[in-house]
């Protein structure tokens, strides 16, 4: 199983927004909880009046949202700088550190390995949307900032949270959902190790086929039952993410906080994502009918994680697309 689980942007894509012509101002400012931590957010207004806020939240893992360049300048690479040159003026665009995070941190792709010790002991997904809670209510009395409902746009990791903020806010008018899941992480994971093993023992047959993926799945049941009976250490990592993850995002349902939202949503998936089981996002489709209320889905038919295609045309090209329609669609 990758231990990358849901990264917060595929190289290709970041190498294809590093090259944008545009370079986003993004001001950094801090507030804070009550628990007297500061909250670190990168807010880049937009020429003119007071523009609506777009909150970008980005996928798992505890790199910093902007890291330096070969000539030491920060440079941001979860797409922030993508979405800010799409938006063409019409947002201010804010992203926040994940808590527990420095801006000198290494970069550690989407998993947990070589996090520091107090992010992987209170990263969870209640803990960072009460964070993002925060750094949204601050962001809010800028004066670049209208008073118009914000947007949420959220990838992997991201769009979980997003669709559990969006559930609890009334000032979200839109949300764009890109590359989540539908409900229950634990059991796409069930599912995604039984793929692995399929593919990677293409040549396995009968009894030896149902023995190695018999004893593929029960491997992860087992962890998972150490994680939910508190057992498992809180360090140590499936599938590159701790205990806390598993427990909080793990048993989350965006479907159902989506389905609870009043906000107008916008989904985008790879149909062959291959870190999560794509099949079960439609969950989301089904809730949002059952309840009456309207979504957009874009399917990138074969498009993995970062909704990435052998045919797309560039590196990341299928990810910014889906940006500049997810921007588009926000201002209809």
């Amino acid at each position: 199983m990758c231990c990358l689980l849901f990264l917060t942007l595929s190289a290709q894509a970041a190498a294809a927004e590093e090259t944008a012509a545009e370079v986003a101002p993004f001001q950094p400012f801090t507030t804070s909880l009550s628990d007297g931590a500061a909250r670190r957010y990168y807010l880049a207004p937009a020429a003119g009046p007071p523009k609506p806020l777009l909150v970008m939240v980005q996928g798992s893992g505890c790199a910093p949202v902007f890291r330096r360049n070969e000539n030491g300048e920060p440079s941001g690479w979860i797409g922030q700088k993508e979405l800010y040159r799409l938006s063409a003026g019409r947002y201010a665009v804010m992203v926040a550190e994940k808590p527990g995070v420095a801006p000198e941190s290494e970069r550690t792709g989407g998993g947990m390995a070589g996090c520091p010790e107090t992010f992987l002991r209170r990263h969870g997904l209640q803990s960072w949307a009460a964070a993002l809670t925060a750094t949204i209510d601050a962001a809010r009395a800028h004066p670049a900032v209208s008073g118009a409902p914000i947007r949420l746009l959220g990838i992997s990791e991201g769009a979980v949270t997003a669709a559990y903020l969006a559930r609890r806010r009334d000032d979200v008018s839109h949300i764009a959902f890109i590359s989540g899941f539908g409900c229950n992480l634990i059991d796409d994971m069930l599912v995604v190790v039984r793929r692995e093993w399929l593919r990677e023992n293409a040549e396995a047959r009968g009894e030896a086929r149902q023995r190695g993926v018999a004893a593929a799945v029960s491997e992860l049941e087992n962890r998972f039952r150490a994680v939910f009976s508190g057992g498992a250490p809180a360090d140590g990592l499936i599938a590159g993410q701790t205990p806390k993850f598993w427990s909080t995002f793990g048993v989350a349902c965006p479907a159902e906080d989506l389905a609870a939202s009043d906000a107008e949503v916008f989904v985008a998936y790879g149909t062959a994502d291959e870190e999560i089981s794509a099949d079960g996002i439609e969950e989301i489709t089904a809730r949002r009918l059952i309840a009456s209320k309207p979504l957009r889905v874009v399917r990138i038919v074969g498009g993995g994680h970062a909704l990435e295609t052998p045919d797309e045309p560039g590196p990341g090209a299928n990810l910014s697309s889906v940006f500049r329609q997810a921007l588009d669609w926000m201002q209809e």
